[in-house]
């Protein structure tokens, strides 16, 4: 999307006044944007967006522009002054002031990214690499509980159905190009997502000192698990309904329903609270799937899967190359033209 219309204009209005008067939450619906020259019957969208969209052409590290985007901009430049802020004040070691500035300075410290390249997760990756077969469940447990959401993810939430209280939420799990058409699909575009998706893999894991011959398998097995994951998938339109999405669920059946995982351990080991007693499971379907693949799977097809979980996630905080790799993704997924500046 290069636009967006007005309702999530508005939304996003909303957002940004809330800590603000009213007066300037309505100020911030432009009404000059409003094309009245355009009848609303004929066409809605241009009636309401061509100002926008003539106000705010698209630049290359864009591939979109809407109301979201400046508020974000403008929410990291106001962090950033905060944070360059605390930084001018020399803080002294120990104080929070000095952590926040320490780990901003390191995260700017390209140079020193570029000649660690892919050594900060070494440890983490032979961990990964040297687990044995009566280790899996506690590596799956570490990959939870630090990393990543492999086979499906959980977290606590405002219940649906009761906004006065949180549940315990159990969705399927997150898949690496987001949709599932870009898995099941063999038209052009998606094709070429699909393929742009398997070269980032590849490329990556060979980023992270990974041969040609293993990071080709790590994709292979990677691609059999997200496809496995998307074919049970909600299609777009199955995931807008909210109402097939709550199923409260008691912990037995929980653990009846998805028997590959150890439900004693996993909310008290990954979050450090008690199990529930009761979870909302919003996509059964997915994550019987993915218990199924943990009960099935071959250890080494699962550790791949763990390997790309875990470089996706640490990608952006490494060398040029791993963001190099990243961006080239982008270009084709999004159509975007230009890195933004770190």
């Amino acid at each position: 999307m290069k636009t967006l219309p007005l309702t999530v204009i508005a939304l996003a209005a909303i957002a940004s006044s809330c800590s603000r008067g009213n007066s300037e939450h309505l100020a911030s619906v432009n009404p000059a944007y409003i094309d009245t020259t355009i009848a609303p019957g004929h066409d809605f969208y241009n009636r309401i967006n061509k100002g926008w969209i003539e106000a705010n052409p698209l630049t290359a590290e864009h591939a979109r522009y809407g109301q979201f985007d400046v508020i974000n901009d403008t929410c990291e430049a106001r962090v950033r002054s905060l944070v360059e802020g605390l930084g001018s004040t020399d803080p002294q070691p120990g104080t929070v002031a000095h952590k926040v500035w320490t780990v901003y300075s390191l995260a700017m410290d390209t140079a020193r990214r570029n000649t660690e390249g892919a050594k900060p997760i070494l440890a983490d990756l032979k961990k990964i690499e040297d687990t044995p077969r009566e280790g899996m469940e506690d590596l799956f447990i570490w990959m939870h509980g630090n990393y990543a959401s492999p086979f499906f993810g959980a977290g606590p939430m405002e219940d649906m159905a009761n906004s006065t209280k949180y549940a315990m939420y159990v969705s399927g799990a997150r898949l690496g190009m987001g949709d599932r058409d870009y898995y099941l699909l063999d038209d052009e575009r998606n094709t070429a997502v699909r393929n742009a998706y398997k070269t980032l893999i590849a490329t990556q894991m060979q980023n992270a000192g990974y041969s040609k011959e293993d990071a080709d398998r790590i994709t292979g097995n990677v691609m059999k698990i997200e496809t496995a994951i998307a074919r049970d998938t909600k299609t777009r339109e199955e995931s807008r309904d909210i109402v097939a999405m709550y199923n409260p669920c008691t912990i037995a059946q929980v653990k009846a329903e998805y028997p590959a995982v150890n439900w004693d351990r996993f909310f008290v080991e990954t979050m450090g609270i008690q199990t529930p007693d009761t979870i909302i499971v919003t996509d059964p379907k997915t994550v019987a799937t993915g218990s199924k693949l943990i009960s099935t799977l071959t250890d080494r097809e699962i550790k791949d899967y763990y390997l790309w979980d875990y470089v996706s996630q640490a990608a952006s905080k490494l060398s040029d190359n791993f963001t190099q790799a990243s961006f080239e993704f982008n270009k084709v997924m999004s159509g975007v033209q230009e890195l933004r500046p770190l």
